[in-house]
């Protein structure tokens, strides 16, 4: 039967997952390209189980199940196509849809009579110690004042959470599903400071669930207290943790690109774990922009050379978002530059590769190269004139300047498309 599946468009998420936001927004996941299509609806105006099969939610399993492309999940089809990336989708695919097909085959008009929380992503609020220049207000509250400083219209509260006073029966409902979870995502606003994930982890560990489940966090990495919780004591009690470094640069960049960091701190916290005998998988996940580029081959071998991250253990995300910072807007020359860089950069890491853990730098150098691809497919240098005008306008905010920052961007200022 599962063969009779097009599995260039089928995801296994829809059936054991369901994405919410803090805005309360709930989608099959959280790689849907076009919100409006794949929002299944609000927490704040439904029940969990009455969004796991809204409208939307059963077009997109009988979409897939009829091999027919969700619009909403073109991200995902076109990293594989023209990055050649490990997505989400196939990773779950991998993971799961084997042993869970079978609510695949009893659903054939899309709806799940038996929803199952296999596979746990959401976001409980949008509390955030940082305010990274590719983040927004949606997902980050240290946004909201820089747009109040500029003047930006927002229609939303500074701080967003699924739960409050007021939404009782929604915790209710989430504790109800989480004997079933096997994996978990956690991201934020910042998980390492929202007091859901610690009330969800000690339930985990009071029931004996913990043992049974693997846990995945994107964290900005700055902060392992929280109130009078040190969150190795409690990973300790878990299958697996892998842990997922939101870092981008170093030093004085990655204190702008990502404001908050303060970078000898994160440095401490890479050393401790380096250090410290435990069940963490620690990898690096880096959006990789106009910012960081050129940079990031020097960070990522500098942290090789110390021993602070494998050196297959990193995630290379091209940035899509806002277009004005992605890499396919630097100019053919630096772009030619770049790719000669990088190229000697993949060439060091995989100099470490061994026996052991050759898959494990086949599938680095496969996405290293799809972020080659992604920055020589297109030439968006009309975007620069949007780029200068976006950096400097928080930069006046912030009392920060990206000419000094990033020196090698010097020809970026002198830009002028006439």
């Amino acid at each position: 039967m599962i063969q009779e599946i097009d599995d260039q468009y089928f995801c296994i998420l829809p059936w054991i997952s369901i994405h919410i936001w803090p805005s309360g927004k709930a989608y099959p996941c959280c790689m849907m390209d076009d919100i409006r299509i794949g929002l299944y609806g609000n927490v704040n105006e439904s029940t969990v189980h009455e969004l796991w099969n809204s409208d939307t939610a059963k077009q997109i399993r009988k979409d897939m199940m009829a091999g027919i492309p969700v619009k909403a999940c073109s991200k995902c089809y076109d990293l594989e196509k023209n990055a050649n990336t490990v997505t989400l989708r196939k990773e779950v695919n991998r993971k799961f849809k084997d042993r869970f097909f079978h609510k695949v085959v009893g659903t054939t008009d899309g709806y799940d009579p038996h929803p199952q929380m296999v596979y746990m992503d959401i976001r409980f609020s949008n509390l955030c110690n940082m305010k990274c220049r590719t983040c927004s207000p949606e997902f980050s509250s240290k946004w909201y004042d820089d747009f109040v400083a500029d003047n930006t219209p927002l229609d939303l509260p500074k701080y967003r959470t699924i739960i409050d006073d007021h939404s009782q029966h929604l915790w209710n409902e989430i504790i109800s599903m989480m004997d079933n979870v096997e994996e978990v995502y956690w991201a934020g606003g910042e998980p390492l400071i929202t007091d859901e994930h610690y009330r969800i982890l000690k339930h985990w560990i009071a029931t004996g669930r913990s043992k049974h489940i693997t846990m995945y966090y994107t964290t900005n990495f700055s902060r392992m207290k929280y109130k009078d919780e040190n969150i190795f004591d409690l990973w300790k009690n878990f299958k697996l943790v892998k842990l997922s470094a939101s870092l981008d640069a170093s030093g004085e960049r990655a204190e702008y690109i990502r404001h908050g960091t303060s970078w000898n701190n994160i440095v401490k916290n890479a050393e401790y774990l380096r250090d410290t005998e435990n069940n963490i998988e620690f990898e690096i996940t880096s959006s990789i922009s106009v910012f960081n580029v050129d940079h990031f081959p020097d960070f990522h071998m500098e942290w090789i050379e110390n021993g602070l991250v494998m050196p297959y253990a990193v995630r290379i995300n091209p940035l899509y978002n806002p277009s004005w910072y992605s890499v396919q807007v630097l100019s053919r020359k630096h772009k030619e530059y770049i790719t000669e860089k990088w190229i000697r950069y993949v060439q060091y890491v995989c100099s470490y590769a061994t026996t052991e853990y050759e898959n494990m730098y086949v599938d680095w150098k496969r996405t290293a190269q799809g972020m080659l691809n992604y920055m020589n497919d297109k030439d968006n240098i009309e975007l620069i004139p949007k780029f200068k005008e976006e950096v400097s306008r928080w930069d006046v905010i912030r009392n920060e300047n990206w000419m000094n920052t990033f020196p090698e961007l010097s020809y970026i200022y002198e830009f002028d498309k006439g």
